[in-house]
């Protein structure tokens, strides 16, 4: 089908932009999905996690393995603000 071969072709196009954004940003960047598992995540959002909490971050971890767990409620509840379609503006 033409039309979703052109959707598909668009969602890769989108793909690879955000993949360039967060590959080459200065900004330390982590994307997790509705279910709370890390999909993707910059160098230096993982050299910064690893020299401040020793930790390894893997792809597909929940991100409430790798969370401070005394900021586990606020951080599920932020995320399903953000996942509702609300603004979240937060430093935790």
């Amino acid at each position: 089908n033409l039309g979703e071969d052109k959707a598909i072709d668009e969602l890769k196009k989108l793909d690879q932009k955000l993949s360039l954004l967060i590959t080459n940003s200065e900004e330390s960047y982590i994307l997790v999905d509705n279910q709370f598992r890390i999909v993707a995540f910059n160098r230096q959002f993982k050299t910064q996690y690893l020299k401040y909490f020793g930790t390894d971050v893997q792809k597909g971890d929940s991100i409430f393995k790798i969370a401070n767990p005394v900021r586990v409620a606020i951080l599920k509840k932020i995320y399903e603000r953000v996942f509702a379609g609300k603004t979240e503006y937060s430093e935790i």
